[in-house]
């Protein structure tokens, strides 16, 4: 019988699979059954360290494997979330324009799918190279190295496979968010809003596109939290934090071209619908004038004027909604970030 999978309530966060889903499909779809099979993934890899080992006094004492596998379930869980994130909100913004759906998930796809995953083991390729040559590195050697008499065995060829995990990882997020941006402006930029401007500034119908970025700066901030805990336990470098300052500023960077794309052309929008209000307002106040500014005498005249209140208050609150839009999830980014781009900060500082 096929796996069900939990349907995703845009904008929140889940473990649950997304709609679309990427290299994340290789683990089960409900929130469970994942947390299950990360947790035992992390559980197994310790395992087989310990049966590889032939120092494992040594790999009882590391830090590094103290806390390793469970990076690693980190880096799992991140995986799925970042993935639902992105592909949740992409969906749920193109259902508000004027988007063919098989469309939609052919953007996607091409983000999530094997073109994505090339592209992401391309880019984690010189961090697995510069990884190989720190087990050669006379501190590995004299400290970590699990093999005999001192040299290199399986368990430490292991660590090396669970650190090319995490770069792939890594390495796929950073293809994500810059694809995900890629397909964004592609869609905002060919495709219109079905509804009428004031309903999608009300319902701020723009949203799902800033969410994307927003989560991402939230998912990022939980990185960071992850990164420091196993760089202090680990006494780690700062160039352990590599992964988290990419992932931090490409976030930055995608969430800033769709905001002011859709804020500039929805303001057109809204400045073409308070053109069209403006001249209504003219031609009204001109008749006004002509009446020479008398009270009005008829229930078809009261209609008139009231017409003209709502029509100065319609522009108003067009405008307003015009200002506010993003400036919330813009600050959300931000704030967010703030963590990930100090975290390890103090590391190039301690010297000094």
């Amino acid at each position: 019988m096929p796996e069900t999978t939990a349907p995703v309530e845009k904008g929140v966060l889940t473990l649950a699979r997304g709609p679309i889903p990427g290299l994340d499909r290789v683990l089960p779809g409900r929130t469970g059954p994942f947390l299950a099979v990360v947790l035992s993934v992390a559980g197994a890899f310790w395992l087989a360290g310990w049966a590889l080992a032939l120092e494992r006094g040594r790999l009882l004492a590391s830090r590094e494997w103290l806390v390793q596998p469970l990076h690693l379930a980190v880096h799992l869980a991140l995986l799925r979330l970042f993935v639902s994130a992105y592909a949740t909100n992409f969906v749920a913004g193109c259902a508000y324009l004027d988007v063919d759906p098989a469309a939609t998930t052919r953007h996607a796809r091409a983000v999530l799918g094997v073109r994505g995953i090339v592209a992401a083991c391309l880019a984690a390729a010189p961090f697995v190279v510069m990884d190989v040559g720190y087990l050669s590195e006379e501190e590995y050697l004299t400290s970590e190295v699990l093999g005999p008499a001192g040299t290199l065995g399986a368990a430490d060829w292991l660590m090396l496979v669970c650190w090319t995990i995490e770069w792939v990882i890594n390495a796929y997020v950073w293809v994500l968010i810059a694809g995900f941006l890629w397909a964004t402006m592609r869609v905002i930029k060919r495709h219109k809003f079905r509804d009428p401007v004031e309903r999608v500034l009300r319902e701020r119908q723009y949203r799902p596109f800033l969410m994307m970025n927003a989560q991402g700066a939230s998912l990022t901030l939980v990185f960071a939290m992850a990164s420091a805990g196993y760089v202090w336990v680990a006494r780690g470098y700062a160039s352990d934090y590599i992964g988290l300052w990419v992932t931090g500023g490409l976030v930055l960077v995608a969430f800033v071209p769709p905001w002011m794309t859709l804020k500039s052309s929805i303001g057109a929008v809204v400045d073409a619908e308070a053109r069209r209000l403006g001249e209504s307002l003219e031609r009204g106040a001109a008749a006004l004038e002509a009446e020479g500014m008398r009270p009005a005498t008829s229930l078809t005249e009261v209609g008139a004027r009231v017409d003209l209140t709502l029509a100065i208050l319609r522009i108003e609150h067009l405008r307003r909604l015009h200002e506010e839009l993003g400036k919330s999830e813009a600050q959300a980014v931000v704030l967010r970030l703030l963590v990930p781009a100090l975290t390890g900060a103090w590391k190039f500082f301690k010297p000094f």
